[in-house]
Protein backbone atom coordinates (compact mmCIF):
# COMPACT_ATOMS: atom_id res chain seq x y z
CA UNK A 1 0.00 0.00 0.00
CA UNK A 2 2.90 2.04 0.79
CA UNK A 3 2.95 2.55 -3.03
CA UNK A 4 -0.48 3.46 -3.80
CA UNK A 5 0.36 6.25 -0.86
CA UNK A 6 3.24 7.43 -2.74
CA UNK A 7 1.53 7.70 -5.77
CA UNK A 8 -2.22 8.64 -4.80
CA UNK A 9 -1.76 12.53 -4.54
CA UNK A 10 -0.14 12.51 -8.47
CA UNK A 11 -3.20 10.43 -9.43
CA UNK A 12 -5.62 12.96 -7.74
CA UNK A 13 -3.79 15.94 -8.91
CA UNK A 14 -2.84 15.18 -12.66
CA UNK A 15 -6.49 12.65 -12.77
CA UNK A 16 -8.73 15.69 -12.31
CA UNK A 17 -6.79 18.11 -14.79
CA UNK A 18 -7.29 15.99 -17.45
CA UNK A 19 -10.16 14.19 -16.77
CA UNK A 20 -8.67 10.87 -16.10
CA UNK A 21 -10.34 8.87 -13.25
CA UNK A 22 -7.26 8.46 -10.59
CA UNK A 23 -8.79 4.60 -9.70
CA UNK A 24 -7.46 4.07 -13.32
CA UNK A 25 -4.38 5.55 -13.06
CA UNK A 26 -3.39 3.95 -9.81
CA UNK A 27 -4.25 0.72 -11.13
CA UNK A 28 -2.49 0.99 -14.63
CA UNK A 29 0.40 1.63 -12.68
CA UNK A 30 0.52 -1.36 -10.20
CA UNK A 31 -0.49 -3.41 -13.55
CA UNK A 32 2.36 -2.22 -15.40
CA UNK A 33 5.32 -1.26 -13.12
CA UNK A 34 4.48 -4.55 -10.84
CA UNK A 35 3.94 -2.61 -7.89
CA UNK A 36 6.79 -0.38 -8.68
CA UNK A 37 9.09 -2.93 -8.73
CA UNK A 38 9.65 -3.11 -12.28
CA UNK A 39 13.09 -2.55 -14.44
CA UNK A 40 11.95 0.82 -15.38
CA UNK A 41 9.66 2.00 -12.36
CA UNK A 42 12.99 1.39 -10.17
CA UNK A 43 15.75 2.83 -12.44
CA UNK A 44 13.81 5.46 -14.32
CA UNK A 45 10.75 5.88 -12.51
CA UNK A 46 8.87 4.95 -15.81
CA UNK A 47 5.44 3.35 -14.68
CA UNK A 48 3.71 2.41 -18.05
CA UNK A 49 6.56 1.67 -20.34
CA UNK A 50 7.05 5.13 -22.65
CA UNK A 51 9.39 5.38 -25.08
CA UNK A 52 11.75 8.52 -25.81
CA UNK A 53 9.68 9.59 -28.55
CA UNK A 54 10.57 12.54 -30.88
CA UNK A 55 9.38 14.77 -29.11
CA UNK A 56 11.11 13.85 -25.66
CA UNK A 57 14.87 15.41 -24.75
CA UNK A 58 15.26 14.38 -21.25
CA UNK A 59 17.16 12.11 -20.05
CA UNK A 60 16.88 8.53 -20.83
CA UNK A 61 17.06 4.66 -19.65
CA UNK A 62 18.45 2.36 -22.43
CA UNK A 63 16.99 -1.45 -21.53
CA UNK A 64 16.68 -4.91 -23.97
CA UNK A 65 13.04 -5.17 -25.17
CA UNK A 66 11.26 -7.59 -26.80
CA UNK A 67 9.22 -6.83 -30.32
CA UNK A 68 7.93 -9.10 -32.94
CA UNK A 69 7.82 -9.50 -36.57
CA UNK A 70 4.75 -9.66 -39.12
CA UNK A 71 5.54 -13.75 -38.78
CA UNK A 72 5.54 -13.58 -35.26
CA UNK A 73 9.31 -14.20 -34.79
CA UNK A 74 10.39 -12.40 -31.09
CA UNK A 75 13.89 -10.52 -31.43
CA UNK A 76 15.17 -8.13 -29.06
CA UNK A 77 16.02 -4.39 -29.76
CA UNK A 78 17.98 -2.11 -27.36
CA UNK A 79 15.11 0.67 -26.52
CA UNK A 80 14.98 4.01 -25.14
CA UNK A 81 12.55 4.78 -22.77
CA UNK A 82 12.15 8.43 -20.77
CA UNK A 83 13.64 8.72 -17.50
CA UNK A 84 11.68 10.75 -14.70
CA UNK A 85 12.68 12.56 -11.56
CA UNK A 86 9.35 10.93 -9.85
CA UNK A 87 6.26 9.37 -10.59
CA UNK A 88 4.51 12.57 -11.17
CA UNK A 89 6.42 12.79 -14.43
CA UNK A 90 5.07 9.73 -15.23
CA UNK A 91 1.68 10.70 -15.07
CA UNK A 92 1.62 13.56 -16.62
CA UNK A 93 2.62 12.07 -19.50
CA UNK A 94 -0.04 9.27 -19.27
CA UNK A 95 -2.58 11.42 -18.89
CA UNK A 96 -1.15 13.82 -22.05
CA UNK A 97 -1.37 10.83 -23.73
CA UNK A 98 -4.85 10.59 -22.56
CA UNK A 99 -5.91 14.08 -23.33
CA UNK A 100 -3.89 14.17 -26.80
CA UNK A 101 -3.84 11.20 -28.17
CA UNK A 102 -0.13 9.30 -30.05
CA UNK A 103 0.49 12.53 -31.96
CA UNK A 104 0.69 11.06 -35.02
CA UNK A 105 -2.61 10.31 -35.22
CA UNK A 106 -5.06 13.18 -36.51
CA UNK A 107 -7.91 12.16 -34.17
CA UNK A 108 -7.66 10.86 -30.49
CA UNK A 109 -8.42 7.59 -30.22
CA UNK A 110 -8.41 8.29 -26.14
CA UNK A 111 -11.15 10.43 -26.48
CA UNK A 112 -13.38 8.29 -24.79
CA UNK A 113 -11.84 7.72 -21.36
CA UNK A 114 -11.67 11.12 -20.44
CA UNK A 115 -14.44 12.65 -18.22
CA UNK A 116 -16.26 9.36 -17.35
CA UNK A 117 -17.25 8.81 -13.94
CA UNK A 118 -17.68 5.24 -14.10
CA UNK A 119 -14.51 3.26 -13.93
CA UNK A 120 -15.72 0.23 -15.94
CA UNK A 121 -16.07 2.74 -18.67
CA UNK A 122 -12.99 4.21 -18.69
CA UNK A 123 -11.46 0.90 -18.66
CA UNK A 124 -13.40 -0.27 -21.86
CA UNK A 125 -12.24 2.75 -23.80
CA UNK A 126 -8.76 2.01 -22.70
CA UNK A 127 -8.96 -1.46 -24.38
CA UNK A 128 -11.44 -0.16 -26.99
CA UNK A 129 -8.26 2.11 -27.89
CA UNK A 130 -6.13 -0.66 -28.59
CA UNK A 131 -4.12 0.49 -25.38
CA UNK A 132 -2.74 -2.91 -24.26
CA UNK A 133 -2.40 -6.33 -26.35
CA UNK A 134 -3.14 -8.45 -23.49
CA UNK A 135 -6.32 -9.76 -23.93
CA UNK A 136 -6.82 -9.99 -20.01
CA UNK A 137 -5.60 -6.17 -19.25
CA UNK A 138 -9.23 -4.66 -18.40
CA UNK A 139 -10.06 -7.67 -16.28
CA UNK A 140 -6.78 -7.08 -14.28
CA UNK A 141 -7.54 -3.48 -14.26
CA UNK A 142 -11.32 -3.97 -13.00
CA UNK A 143 -10.07 -6.77 -10.04
CA UNK A 144 -7.27 -4.39 -9.27
CA UNK A 145 -9.87 -0.84 -8.86
CA UNK A 146 -12.10 -2.95 -6.95
CA UNK A 147 -9.85 -5.33 -4.31
CA UNK A 148 -8.17 -2.07 -3.01
CA UNK A 149 -11.02 0.38 -3.46
CA UNK A 150 -9.16 2.45 -5.49
CA UNK A 151 -12.56 4.27 -6.39
CA UNK A 152 -12.24 6.02 -3.07
CA UNK A 153 -9.53 8.46 -4.41
CA UNK A 154 -11.84 9.27 -7.46
CA UNK A 155 -14.26 10.67 -4.23
CA UNK A 156 -10.95 12.80 -3.50
CA UNK A 157 -10.52 14.60 -6.61
CA UNK A 158 -11.72 18.34 -5.81
CA UNK A 159 -10.07 18.51 -2.53
CA UNK A 160 -6.39 18.83 -2.97
CA UNK A 161 -5.02 22.31 -2.03
CA UNK A 162 -5.32 25.18 -4.49
CA UNK A 163 -2.00 25.26 -6.23
CA UNK A 164 -0.19 28.92 -6.21
CA UNK A 165 1.36 29.80 -9.38
CA UNK A 166 2.89 33.16 -10.30
CA UNK A 167 2.75 35.12 -13.35
CA UNK A 168 5.18 37.30 -14.44
CA UNK A 169 4.75 39.83 -17.13
CA UNK A 170 8.61 40.54 -18.44
CA UNK A 171 9.43 44.10 -18.34
CA UNK A 172 6.99 47.03 -17.25
CA UNK A 173 8.09 51.14 -16.39
CA UNK A 174 11.21 52.03 -17.77
CA UNK A 175 11.86 48.96 -19.46
CA UNK A 176 9.45 48.50 -22.56
CA UNK A 177 10.99 45.47 -23.78
CA UNK A 178 11.17 45.13 -27.23
CA UNK A 179 9.47 47.34 -29.64
CA UNK A 180 8.07 46.72 -32.86
CA UNK A 181 5.12 47.69 -35.64
CA UNK A 182 3.49 50.35 -33.00
CA UNK A 183 3.40 47.98 -29.86
CA UNK A 184 5.71 47.02 -26.80
CA UNK A 185 6.07 44.03 -25.33
CA UNK A 186 5.31 45.13 -21.51
CA UNK A 187 1.80 46.20 -22.49
CA UNK A 188 1.24 42.94 -24.84
CA UNK A 189 2.73 40.92 -21.96
CA UNK A 190 0.66 42.27 -19.16
CA UNK A 191 -2.44 41.95 -20.74
CA UNK A 192 -1.85 38.14 -21.94
CA UNK A 193 -0.69 37.79 -18.11
CA UNK A 194 -3.75 39.57 -16.71
CA UNK A 195 -5.94 37.21 -18.63
CA UNK A 196 -4.38 34.08 -18.07
CA UNK A 197 -4.80 35.10 -13.90
CA UNK A 198 -8.53 35.62 -14.29
CA UNK A 199 -8.95 32.42 -16.32
CA UNK A 200 -6.57 30.42 -13.81
CA UNK A 201 -8.52 31.94 -10.73
CA UNK A 202 -11.82 31.06 -12.08
CA UNK A 203 -10.66 27.34 -12.02
CA UNK A 204 -9.95 27.21 -8.30
CA UNK A 205 -5.80 28.51 -8.64
CA UNK A 206 -4.02 31.01 -5.88
CA UNK A 207 -2.98 33.72 -8.30
CA UNK A 208 0.21 36.03 -7.53
CA UNK A 209 1.73 38.19 -10.05
CA UNK A 210 4.74 40.06 -10.12
CA UNK A 211 3.47 43.08 -11.62
CA UNK A 212 -0.44 43.54 -12.77
CA UNK A 213 0.10 47.55 -13.60
CA UNK A 214 3.39 49.16 -15.55
CA UNK A 215 5.92 49.32 -13.14
CA UNK A 216 9.94 48.29 -13.34
CA UNK A 217 11.26 45.02 -11.46
CA UNK A 218 14.37 43.99 -11.09
CA UNK A 219 14.80 40.23 -12.50
CA UNK A 220 16.51 39.78 -8.65
CA UNK A 221 13.02 40.98 -7.36
CA UNK A 222 10.78 39.05 -9.34
CA UNK A 223 12.74 35.46 -8.56
CA UNK A 224 12.15 36.76 -4.83
CA UNK A 225 8.89 37.30 -5.13
CA UNK A 226 8.12 33.97 -6.22
CA UNK A 227 10.39 32.25 -3.76
CA UNK A 228 8.87 34.28 -1.01
CA UNK A 229 5.13 33.23 -1.69
CA UNK A 230 6.43 29.65 -1.83
CA UNK A 231 4.77 29.21 -5.06
CA UNK A 232 4.26 26.06 -7.15
CA UNK A 233 4.92 27.17 -10.42
CA UNK A 234 6.43 30.16 -11.89
CA UNK A 235 5.79 31.34 -15.55
CA UNK A 236 6.99 34.24 -16.98
CA UNK A 237 5.55 35.66 -20.24
CA UNK A 238 7.72 37.51 -22.90
CA UNK A 239 7.94 38.43 -26.79
CA UNK A 240 10.78 37.89 -28.93
CA UNK A 241 12.68 40.67 -31.00
CA UNK A 242 15.66 40.29 -33.49
CA UNK A 243 17.51 42.92 -35.99
CA UNK A 244 16.19 40.38 -38.97
CA UNK A 245 12.62 40.65 -39.44
CA UNK A 246 11.76 37.46 -40.81
CA UNK A 247 12.86 35.33 -37.64
CA UNK A 248 9.62 33.79 -36.38
CA UNK A 249 8.01 31.55 -34.50
CA UNK A 250 7.03 30.59 -30.73
CA UNK A 251 9.92 29.11 -28.47
CA UNK A 252 9.73 28.53 -24.46
CA UNK A 253 12.60 28.20 -21.98
CA UNK A 254 13.49 26.23 -18.97
CA UNK A 255 16.95 26.70 -17.03
CA UNK A 256 19.91 24.84 -18.68
CA UNK A 257 20.80 22.42 -15.37
CA UNK A 258 17.64 20.92 -15.83
CA UNK A 259 17.82 17.43 -17.55
CA UNK A 260 14.35 15.82 -17.45
CA UNK A 261 11.72 16.00 -14.62
CA UNK A 262 8.80 17.86 -13.76
CA UNK A 263 9.94 21.22 -14.84
CA UNK A 264 10.63 19.80 -18.17
CA UNK A 265 7.04 17.63 -18.54
CA UNK A 266 5.63 21.18 -16.73
CA UNK A 267 6.98 23.13 -20.40
CA UNK A 268 6.42 20.25 -22.50
CA UNK A 269 2.72 20.70 -21.67
CA UNK A 270 2.56 24.14 -21.83
CA UNK A 271 4.72 24.52 -25.04
CA UNK A 272 2.48 21.83 -26.97
CA UNK A 273 -0.94 24.11 -26.05
CA UNK A 274 0.51 26.74 -27.43
CA UNK A 275 2.30 26.05 -30.11
CA UNK A 276 -0.72 24.20 -31.83
CA UNK A 277 -2.72 28.09 -31.73
CA UNK A 278 0.90 28.99 -33.71
CA UNK A 279 0.81 26.31 -35.78
CA UNK A 280 -2.94 26.84 -36.93
CA UNK A 281 -2.09 30.02 -38.15
CA UNK A 282 1.36 28.56 -39.57
CA UNK A 283 3.88 30.29 -37.17
CA UNK A 284 6.72 27.22 -36.99
CA UNK A 285 7.73 26.35 -33.50
CA UNK A 286 11.02 27.20 -32.54
CA UNK A 287 11.22 24.19 -29.72
CA UNK A 288 11.17 24.23 -26.03
CA UNK A 289 14.50 24.98 -25.24
CA UNK A 290 16.80 25.59 -22.27
CA UNK A 291 19.03 29.11 -21.11
CA UNK A 292 20.65 30.01 -18.15
CA UNK A 293 18.21 32.97 -18.04
CA UNK A 294 18.27 34.68 -14.60
CA UNK A 295 13.87 33.95 -13.09
CA UNK A 296 14.76 30.64 -13.96
CA UNK A 297 18.50 29.95 -12.46
CA UNK A 298 17.06 31.94 -8.90
CA UNK A 299 13.49 30.62 -8.62
CA UNK A 300 13.76 27.08 -6.36
CA UNK A 301 10.12 25.59 -8.31
CA UNK A 302 9.12 24.67 -11.49
CA UNK A 303 10.04 27.88 -14.01
CA UNK A 304 8.99 28.18 -17.31
CA UNK A 305 9.45 31.25 -19.65
CA UNK A 306 7.22 31.47 -22.78
CA UNK A 307 8.52 33.73 -25.87
CA UNK A 308 5.19 34.70 -27.63
CA UNK A 309 6.76 35.51 -31.27
CA UNK A 310 8.66 38.42 -32.45
CA UNK A 311 7.27 41.88 -32.56
CA UNK A 312 10.16 42.51 -35.19
CA UNK A 313 8.19 40.38 -37.56
CA UNK A 314 5.34 41.80 -39.08
CA UNK A 315 3.34 39.24 -39.26
CA UNK A 316 3.54 38.52 -36.01
CA UNK A 317 2.92 41.65 -34.50
CA UNK A 318 -0.39 42.13 -36.07
CA UNK A 319 -1.17 38.51 -34.74
CA UNK A 320 -0.68 40.01 -31.50
CA UNK A 321 -2.79 42.91 -32.04
CA UNK A 322 -5.92 40.59 -33.16
CA UNK A 323 -7.40 39.96 -30.13
CA UNK A 324 -9.18 36.84 -31.48
CA UNK A 325 -5.88 35.44 -31.75
CA UNK A 326 -4.96 37.13 -28.19
CA UNK A 327 -8.03 35.01 -26.55
CA UNK A 328 -6.74 32.09 -27.83
CA UNK A 329 -3.01 32.07 -26.47
CA UNK A 330 -4.80 33.04 -22.85
CA UNK A 331 -7.24 29.76 -23.18
CA UNK A 332 -4.31 27.64 -24.41
CA UNK A 333 -1.75 28.93 -22.05
CA UNK A 334 -4.15 28.54 -19.06
CA UNK A 335 -5.09 25.46 -19.66
CA UNK A 336 -1.52 24.40 -20.17
CA UNK A 337 -0.47 25.32 -16.58
CA UNK A 338 -4.19 24.14 -15.53
CA UNK A 339 -3.35 20.66 -17.07
CA UNK A 340 0.18 20.29 -14.97
CA UNK A 341 -1.74 21.35 -11.67
CA UNK A 342 -4.84 19.99 -11.36
CA UNK A 343 -7.32 22.78 -11.99
CA UNK A 344 -10.48 22.36 -13.34
CA UNK A 345 -10.94 21.67 -16.90
CA UNK A 346 -12.71 23.89 -19.59
CA UNK A 347 -16.45 22.21 -20.49
CA UNK A 348 -17.12 21.09 -24.26
CA UNK A 349 -18.96 24.27 -24.79
CA UNK A 350 -15.56 26.28 -24.15
CA UNK A 351 -16.65 28.18 -20.44
CA UNK A 352 -14.86 27.37 -17.06
CA UNK A 353 -17.10 25.08 -14.81
CA UNK A 354 -17.16 26.28 -10.87
CA UNK A 355 -19.14 26.19 -8.19
CA UNK A 356 -21.28 29.61 -7.28
CA UNK A 357 -19.10 29.31 -3.59
CA UNK A 358 -15.94 29.51 -4.94
CA UNK A 359 -17.57 32.09 -7.62
CA UNK A 360 -18.37 34.18 -4.68
CA UNK A 361 -15.41 34.30 -3.19
CA UNK A 362 -13.60 35.26 -6.38
CA UNK A 363 -15.97 38.27 -6.91
CA UNK A 364 -15.72 39.68 -3.26
CA UNK A 365 -11.98 39.54 -3.81
CA UNK A 366 -12.11 41.12 -7.06
CA UNK A 367 -14.52 43.49 -5.66
CA UNK A 368 -12.32 44.77 -2.72
CA UNK A 369 -10.07 46.46 -5.10
CA UNK A 370 -12.01 47.23 -7.89
CA UNK A 371 -14.73 49.43 -6.77
CA UNK A 372 -12.99 51.45 -5.32
CA UNK A 373 -11.60 52.64 -8.12
CA UNK A 374 -12.27 56.20 -9.42
CA UNK A 375 -13.33 55.81 -13.05
CA UNK A 376 -16.42 54.17 -14.42
CA UNK A 377 -14.63 51.93 -17.12
CA UNK A 378 -12.72 50.75 -13.88
CA UNK A 379 -16.11 49.64 -12.67
CA UNK A 380 -17.49 48.50 -15.65
CA UNK A 381 -14.96 45.89 -15.86
CA UNK A 382 -15.39 44.39 -12.58
CA UNK A 383 -18.79 44.00 -13.12
CA UNK A 384 -18.04 42.25 -16.92
CA UNK A 385 -15.88 39.93 -14.89
CA UNK A 386 -18.25 39.74 -12.06
CA UNK A 387 -20.77 38.24 -14.74
CA UNK A 388 -18.94 35.94 -16.40
CA UNK A 389 -18.08 34.41 -13.46
CA UNK A 390 -21.66 34.45 -12.56
CA UNK A 391 -22.46 32.66 -15.76
CA UNK A 392 -19.93 29.86 -15.57
CA UNK A 393 -21.26 29.35 -12.11
CA UNK A 394 -24.99 29.08 -13.37
CA UNK A 395 -25.80 31.98 -11.29
CA UNK A 396 -27.81 34.97 -12.78
CA UNK A 397 -26.16 38.05 -14.07
CA UNK A 398 -26.41 41.43 -12.63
Amino acid sequence: MDFINKLAPFAIKHGQASGVLPSLILAQSILESAWGKSDLAVNANNLFGIKKGSGWDGPVYTKSTAEQRPDGEVYYINADFRKYESYEGSVIDLCHKYTHGTGWESFNRYAAVLDQTDYRKAIQAVKDAGYATDVNYPVKLNDLIERYDLTKYDKESGSMKKPIIMLDAGHGGRDPGAIGHGIQEKDIVLDLTLRVGKLLSAMGADVRYTRTRDVFLLLSERAMAANQHKVDVFVSLHINSFHDPNSNGFESYIHDSINGGRTAAIQNVIHSKVSAVYASVGVRDRGQKKANLQVLRQTVMPAVLLEYGFISNANEAALLKDSAFIDRLVKATAEGIAEVMGLSKLSKEGKYKMNPEDANKIIAYLGASWNIAPDKASKDEFNRLANELRKASNQPTQ
